[in-house]
């Protein structure tokens, strides 16, 4: 943002003259600027955009950004069943452009062109971690549980509906 600056005359080396904080925010690749302090090496926030500043008669202030590492974040609705056999997969979405999937939890399943895919070969429950890593980014992660059935079986019923259980 651009520097303020202003002057005041006086009969008296008195008062002060109140700033306020801009809302424009500064930006660093991998980094949120949380807001101001007068600390070059504060780890929080003194100041934030609108909040106003005072400064004394004869005196100067200098705000520095407080920046916080980025992270980066997985979300999606993956599918929470799959059968032994029959292809999975799930395209999560990521928070940050640019980042590298990674998978665990399942030997079956891989990453591929930014999806997570595979054949199940064998029944159970498996917890699935998808980490989302990027340079400058903390990474982000998401977890949830596939249940693997052995088959599904279809049956008709008397009246001529459906029904669909696990085996």
């Amino acid at each position: 943002p651009a520097t303020q600056s202003d002057s005041m005359t006086g009969t008296a080396p008195s008062g002060s003259k109140t700033f306020l904080v801009t809302d424009g925010v500064p930006t660093r690749a991998g980094y949120v600027c949380s807001g101001w302090s007068t600390d070059p090496d504060a780890q929080s926030a003194t100041f934030h955009a609108g909040d106003s500043v005072s400064v004394a008669y004869g005196s100067s202030i200098t705000l520095y950004a407080v920046w916080e590492q980025a992270s980066s974040s997985v979300t999606g609705s993956p599918q929470t069943h799959g059968v032994v056999g029959t292809s999975w997969s799930y395209t999560p979405t990521t928070s940050v452009e640019g980042c590298t999937l990674s998978v665990s939890g399942a030997s079956w399943l891989m990453v591929s062109n930014g999806s997570v895919v595979g054949t199940p070969t064998s029944t159970g429950t498996f917890e699935i971690t998808i980490t989302a890593q990027k340079d400058g980014y903390q990474n982000g992660t998401q977890t949830f549980t596939v249940q693997v059935l052995s088959s599904l079986s279809f049956e008709s019923s008397p009246e001529g509906g459906a029904i669909i259980y696990a085996v």
